[in-house]
């Protein structure tokens, strides 16, 4: 799961030689939720309040509760990412590899700042709706939302 680097260079997002060759080789890319890896902006307000006095001061006796903490304080004091932003990286995934090759890979379990609309699973169809908007027909966007995950889940465990 990933973003692309041509709307956001973060580290972790693909390049289009890396997506072209991802395509090629049969795989599917999951675009990520994680706020940082979809807008420089973003990134950057993220990185400065984790320095700020209020985030450092966060504690809790175990690491899943100040992983929870963080994630209320950056989600409760950063201003909201747009889902388009999202649907960006998606539709660019898709120029580039291909729609049969583009899904989601929210990582909620591993983020702690979520775009508007896409604060956990139940928002899927916010997302859905946000694709057809955008121009993806229903095949695509049923492809995108789950259908080229599955088939890829199928021919690797056929």
């Amino acid at each position: 799961h990933s973003g692309c680097a041509a709307i956001h260079p973060h580290v972790r997002n693909l390049t289009d030689v890396q997506l072209r060759d991802l395509a090629s080789a049969g795989g599917v890319v999951g675009i990520v939720f994680c706020t940082p890896f979809l807008d420089g902006e973003a990134a950057a307000l993220e990185r400065s309040e984790r320095q700020s006095e209020a985030y450092r001061s966060l504690s809790h006796a175990n690491e899943t509760g100040l992983f929870h903490l963080q994630a209320d304080h950056l989600q409760a004091t950063l201003p909201p990412l747009c889902l388009d932003r999202v649907v960006d990286h998606v539709l660019q995934a898709v120029e580039v590899c291909g729609i049969r090759r583009v899904g989601v890979g929210s990582d909620f379990d591993g983020i702690q700042r979520r775009p508007a609309g896409l604060e956990d699973a139940s928002c899927y169809g916010n997302l859905a709706q946000a694709l057809l908007q955008r121009g993806l027909d229903e095949d695509d966007v049923c492809a995108v939302m789950g259908g080229n995950m599955a088939r890829l889940f199928r021919a690797v465990t056929a």
